[in-house]
């Protein structure tokens, strides 16, 4: 994303695949969420270093862009902060807007044998979707869909044991 797209995204807002989030201290918690939603729905991006003012968007910057990638990179890779490692170095770059800096994660969407993509060790708990401009726990039966899906075996190219023409219900 460079910084005329980004300006552009500030002055639309959040949607389906863009996500907003201070950052002037420290890497938000909720990043994490966003990641998973990201992962496990269409991708998209996060943008560390823009707030929200009133009804719209303003940037403020990351105040030490280094440490939040380090800190990024940490949790990214530790399996007990995501279950699968979403993005690649290309996907995480710094934008600098004059003198402020804003952090900018790609978060594409994962192949479905890699689905559900969960943060905190429990895909119960830890599995989200992307709504609109929010992300959202998802359901056990999402997750457990998620999880049948990701098997190689297709589920319905099984041969049943046992299981004859007299088995058959037609429809007319």
């Amino acid at each position: 994303m460079n910084i005329s797209d980004l300006l552009n995204r500030i002055n639309i807002g959040e949607d389906q695949d863009l996500e907003f989030k201070s950052a002037k201290g420290e890497l938000p918690k909720s990043l994490w969420e966003s990641l998973s939603a990201f992962a496990n729905t269409d991708g998209g991006y996060l943008v560390l270093g823009v707030v929200v003012r009133g009804k719209g968007f303003e940037i403020e910057g990351v105040s030490n862009p280094e440490g939040l990638l380090k800190t990024f990179w940490d949790g990214h890779n530790n399996y007990q902060k995501v279950s699968w490692p979403v993005c690649s170095q290309s996907d995480v770059q710094v934008v600098s807007l004059d003198i402020l800096k804003v952090v900018v994660i790609h978060a594409p969407r994962v192949h479905r044998s890699n689905r559900p993509v969960y943060i905190n060790g429990n895909p119960m708990l830890g599995t989200c979707k992307r709504n609109y401009e929010g992300d959202y726990r998802c359901t056990e039966e999402e997750i457990r869909q998620m999880l049948r899906d990701a098997d190689n075996s297709p589920q319905d190219q099984s041969i049943l044991d046992s299981f004859g023409l007299n088995d058959w219900i037609w429809i007319r």
